[in-house]
């Protein structure tokens, strides 16, 4: 089993198997998977847990990126991170060995 507590002394149960509960202000919820999201909402950064049962989000909870960070490095659920809260985007950079264009006067004048 495990235990990740979150804001609000809400806590996420991850039981044998693939069972979560999720515990809020005396309620709970209970999924067969979870995933995380991060999106700019109409100009709102947003971080979410989302508690699903066949594909279907039975719960979607806000969070902060600190704990966005916490749920992936133990959990490693499925994550659609647009705002890339995980730095693993790939970042393209410039080709810096590039060769002038044959015909073209890029030489130096000396």
């Amino acid at each position: 089993m495990v235990v990740i507590k979150l804001r609000h002394n809400s806590e996420l149960v991850k039981f044998s198997g693939e069972d979560f509960t999720f515990f809020f202000n005396g309620g709970w919820a209970h999924g067969t998977s979870v995933a995380l999201s991060s999106s700019d909402h109409t100009g709102e950064e947003r971080c979410s847990l989302n508690l699903l049962v066949e594909k279907k989000v039975v719960l979607s909870k806000s969070l902060k990126p600190s704990e966005f960070r916490h749920i992936y490095a133990v959990l490693k659920p499925e994550t659609n991170d647009e705002l890339n809260i995980l730095n693993r985007a790939e970042v393209k950079t410039a080709d810096t060995d590039q060769v002038p264009a044959a015909g073209t006067n890029n030489a130096a004048i000396v």
